[in-house]
């Protein structure tokens, strides 16, 4: 992993939530997803995952620990998002983030990036050799040291996911089904809790 981005470069070709999702829009519109490969699979996965976020769009609430310590944010950071339409964590936990970021009044701008269009800056952050997402880093705007990195998922819901895959008896769809129920029983949880650290540390450091 890197300790530095190039920061004008994510903000000039990151796009905000709002962007992103009109991105995924017109693609679907069109019969596609985002990324290099297409498929009908890939599409139907993508189709769905809009519908997740719509869902956690309007019905996701920070708890009040989150809220009180944004409020006490002072220093601001950028933070770097990359994702793909299809990928069903994004769709779980995207919304969420930017429900933080919206909540901290200016103090956490976001850059959501295309990973197959930047291989470069995502093979910056991969998981155990992997390109997995989506992947969260949260660096200083002027200088790009990066201070945060998260992803793919929240910390209870990866071990929940590897402890259910290392059997290696589900098939990959099944497997795929129980991940998504186990998120919606979640109810973002593990995410406040994972953020929550993030936050505390942040703030530490602003100390």
């Amino acid at each position: 992993m890197t300790d530095f981005v190039n920061s004008a470069e994510v903000v000039t070709i990151g796009l905000k939530y709002s962007d992103y999702l009109q991105l995924i829009d017109r693609l679907l519109a069109d019969g596609k997803t985002t990324g290099t490969e297409q498929s009908p699979e890939l599409f139907d996965y993508a189709r769905l995952n809009r519908q997740r976020m719509k869902r956690l769009d309007k019905t996701f609430v920070l708890n009040d620990e989150l809220h009180a310590m944004l409020e006490q944010l002072e220093a601001s950071f950028s933070v770097l998002v990359l994702t793909e339409g299809w990928c069903g964590d994004a769709a779980q936990n995207l919304p969420l983030l930017n429900a933080v970021c919206e909540r901290a009044g200016g103090k956490l701008q976001v850059y959501h990036v295309l990973r197959d269009e930047q291989p470069a800056l995502m093979d910056a952050f991969l998981t155990n050799g992997a390109r997995s997402i989506p992947k969260v880093v949260f660096f200083e705007t002027e200088s790009g040291k990066v201070r945060e990195v998260w992803g793919p998922r929240p910390e209870a819901i990866q071990q929940w996911f590897l402890e259910k895959k290392k059997d290696g008896d589900l098939p990959k769809e099944e497997l795929s089904t129980l991940l998504h129920a186990h998120y919606q029983e979640d109810a973002g949880s593990s995410f406040q809790v994972d953020f929550g650290l993030i936050l505390k540390r942040l703030l530490r450091q602003e100390g």
